[in-house]
């Protein structure tokens, strides 16, 4: 083949990878499959790579077929090969990535569509069985990932929707494109101003998934439908604000909450791969400039970068698109490192595990401790046993390996949760496993499902130093209190107002730090204080503006107090009424990326108690994880004055993952639970975005108005406005929930459910396939009283 004609190939293709390009040119390309199943991780790991060569390059071996002038047959014989063996072969894609492999399916249904007329029933088979489940189950655990993988799937979804002429799914393409409840949707992806929901990541993501975006957007405009053009051209706002931020140009940044709730502490763009251009602009640059006459200036100047590095051969050839670099841009250094505190002599340890960390880009493993905490964890036959359980921590940036080595017992199976973090476990042998954090999480690694004997896992952003924490108590002009690594025996430890604590990493507190009376108060670093007994490693009483951060402890009860904020705290306790995070009479308090293991309530709200006496107002708590053992991960509402008349108003849960329940008494079932005695009337109550796992004893909800008289002294006054928006919950079928009022003057009013899932099935009232018979509280299952009004279930 002569030189005019290979550079005619080359071009013609739009730079394909180099190993495509003379693959295609010499039509000798040897497949490394098909295979029967395709993963990123796991047991078929291996066939990542293969896959991807295979599918890309029967990708290029079609589009040759039509662009080339010559040897097309040839072109069009080596792509159906490769189409025809894995349409014969290919049962399905697997593994917690198995999203991410419908971006070479994408590769090898665009190749289908090239050459359709030559399709056979086998192509259709395929995408049916291995393809569309990948998507189905997507959606229905969604939201729980970056806006690639959403643009990715919805992306290879239309494309299959195009292949099997499927107007219902082209259809279900466009919808999601426009209005999932995503981070891959477009309005969920790209703000008003251009910002992507990844900007604050890196820019490698970011453009990962603007160019699947745009794809979609090709895809569309080929069957002659504009989704170029949606929400006043919003992707293009994207793509600019992008370019120009690559290019070196400052952009404005605001950092937001994501649809997940998982991806919110983003502060400014991210730098890593900044000035690394992915090649996803010109088919968007022709479309909005070309053809619609708008202007892209930054999208232009990226372009004149490209030509320019085409003409000096700078283009780094990629499967998912080639890259280039801006000259002069610097590309900022993620910092990989690990925090680690060492524990102080005579605190309770427990060596049952060994854990390691290192930072990416190092080899060096880190062995950090591990302490011991009993929780009371269920036997069986309705019964539970306290045991004890090991827990470590640390803090990094970053993405940081893990490694933990069972040290008394083999196992065949682990499991990190929460389930809808994505944490992967890999198994290295029958004591080791390993896993990846790339950012901070509180996980439980269980082993062959013992979560008795389970370990948890404490991580967070690094916290203050001393030296930034004593400069901050100065400024707000605090007494600075601090104490070094060792252990601490007071039995109680009291803090005055106008006081900065600071807790140094390895302080271990066999006492109680006693909030009582005070105000402008602040306990930060990375302290435990955990009484033998199992109670109290901190309390608030009566006090006013108050935070503590970082601390393990626990149990933690506010009451009488006002604006209160407890964040990365982890709460795990053990004994009878170990509630972890209680709320009495008390108004505005904020809990944020919390983590309790409780052997009673995880956290309530109630109003007069305790020696605490009045209603309770705007509580919120988010990003955060609840596990009961016993009795409710939330609980709302029992306790109150009747002779007065408490009220307990605005309440909002959000963005929270609830891993465990077991009560094996049904009145005091429900991972959400609202249960209004005492008088109460609760009111305006939202729980948002809840992600719920396996329950062991239970149900999801009970919300009612009732006189429970072991410990009530009269009945709720009512409950009204409850929204439960965006519930989630996988498992075997939970036992019944509850929605039911007292009598005639005490009822249950204005429930709404929004966008409820039950094992991926969406329930709502105009559900397709449920009897008009039915009622729609029959699939979750609930029973709803007599005296309960407005009750509605939305899509």
């Amino acid at each position: 083949m002569n030189v005019l004609m290979m550079k005619r190939i080359i071009w013609g293709f739009i730079l394909l990878p180099l190993w495509s390009t003379f693959a295609v040119a010499q039509q000798d390309y040897k497949m490394a499959g098909p295979y029967e199943v395709v993963a990123r991780d796991g047991q078929y790991a291996k066939t990542k790579g293969g896959s991807e060569r295979d599918m890309h390059t029967a990708m290029d071996y079609a589009k040759a077929a039509f662009t080339s002038n010559v040897a097309h047959d040839g072109y069009r014989e080596k792509a159906l090969e490769i189409i025809n063996a894995y349409a014969n072969t290919l049962q399905r894609f697997e593994g917690h990535d198995a999203p991410l492999c419908l971006i070479q399916a994408y590769w090898l249904v665009r190749a289908m569509i090239q050459l359709k007329k030559y399709q056979t029933p086998e192509w259709s088979a395929m995408i049916r069985r291995a393809m569309i489940p990948v998507m189905n189950k997507f959606e229905a655990d969604s939201p729980y990932a970056n806006g690639n993988w959403g643009a990715i799937v919805n992306r290879c979804r239309m494309a299959c929707a195009i292949a099997l002429n499927d107007k219902d799914l082209y259809q279900s393409s466009i919808d999601y494109f426009l209005h999932a409840n995503d981070n891959g949707s477009l309005p969920k992806y790209v703000s008003e101003t251009g910002q992507c929901q990844e900007t604050g990541r890196d820019q490698g993501h970011a453009q990962l998934g603007l160019g699947a975006l745009a794809e979609t957007c090709e895809l569309a405009w080929e069957q002659g439908d504009d989704l170029w053009g949606a929400l006043d051209n919003r992707l293009m706002k994207g793509l600019e604000y992008t370019a120009r931020y690559n290019l070196g140009y400052d952009v404005p940044f605001e950092t937001w909450t994501d649809c997940t709730g998982l991806y919110n502490d983003w502060t400014e763009p991210g730098e890593m791969g900044r000035g690394v251009i992915r090649d996803i602009y010109s088919k968007a640059y022709d479309h909005y400039v070309n053809h619609c006459k708008l202007k892209m200036p930054y999208t232009k100047k990226i372009l004149d970068v490209k030509n320019k590095a085409e003409k000096k051969h700078l283009i780094k050839y990629n499967m998912e698109a080639n890259q280039f670099v801006v000259p002069g841009v610097k590309e900022g250094i993620k910092l990989h490192q690990v925090f680690t505190y060492t524990a102080p002599e005579g605190v309770p340890l427990k060596d049952d595990y060994e854990v390691y960390i290192h930072p990416r880009g190092k080899e060096e493993w880190t062995r950090i401790d591990t302490y011991m905490a009993k929780v009371n964890a269920p036997i069986g036959n309705n019964k539970h046993r306290q045991s004890e359980i090991s827990y470590a921590f640390f803090d990094f940036t970053g993405d940081v390996f893990v490694k933990v080595v069972c040290k008394k017992k083999k196992f065949k199976s682990a499991r990190i949760r929460p389930d809808y973090r994505g944490t992967i476990a890999n198994v290295i042998n029958d004591s080791t496993l390993q896993f990846l954090l790339f950012q901070p999480e509180n996980v439980s690694v269980e082993f062959d499902g013992d979560i008795t004997d389970n370990l948890l896992l404490f991580t967070s952003k690094p916290t203050l130093t001393k030296e930034e924490a004593e400069i901050q108590a100065k400024k707000e002009r605090h007494h600075f209190i601090y104490y070094a690594p060792g252990l601490y025996t007071e039995k109680e430890i009291k803090v005055p107002s106008n006081t900065t604590v600071y807790l140094a990493g390895g302080s271990y507190f066999t006492g109680t730090f006693a909030i009582e009376d005070a105000e402008n108060v602040s306990i930060v670093g990375r302290g435990i204080a955990r009484p033998a007994d199992g109670y109290e490693g901190c309390h608030v009483h009566r006090s006013k503006n108050v935070l503590i951060d970082g601390m393990i402890l626990n149990t933690c009860p506010i009451g009488g107090s006002d604006g209160v904020t407890v964040h990365d705290v982890r709460s795990i306790s053990h004994p009878q009424w170990g509630d972890g995070l209680n709320v009495f009479a008390s108004s505005n308090v904020l809990y944020d990326r919390v983590f309790c293991r409780n052997s009673d309530d995880c956290t309530t709200a109630y109003a007069t108690r305790k020696g605490f006496s009045g209603s309770v107002r705007n509580i919120r708590m988010t990003n955060s994880t609840l596990w009961a053992d016993v009795a409710h991960p939330i609980f709302i509402g029992l306790h109150g004055n009747p002779e007065v008349g408490d009220s307990i108003v605005s309440l909002h849960y959000d963005n929270l993952d609830i891993i465990y329940q077991s009560e094996p008494q049904v009145d005091y079932q429900g991972c959400m639970a609202i249960n209004c005695g005492d008088g109460n009337y609760v009111k305006d109550v939202t729980f948002d975005n809840i992600r719920i796992e396996q329950i062991h004893q239970g149900c999801l909800l009970q919300v009612k108005v009732g006189w429970n008289k072991k410990y009530c002294t009269a009945a709720g006054q009512g409950v009204e406005n409850v929204l439960f928006r965006h519930i989630r919950y996988y498992g075997a079928q939970p036992y019944m929930s509850v929605i039911t009022g007292y009598d005639v003057h005490h009822k249950v009013k204005n429930v709404t459910f929004e966008g409820l899932k039950i094992n991926g099935q969406l329930i709502y009232d105009d559900m397709p396939g449920k009897p008009k018979w039915y009622a729609t509280a029959d699939y979750v299952p609930m029973f709803v009283g007599s005296h309960v009004e407005n009750l509605k279930f939305n899509k």
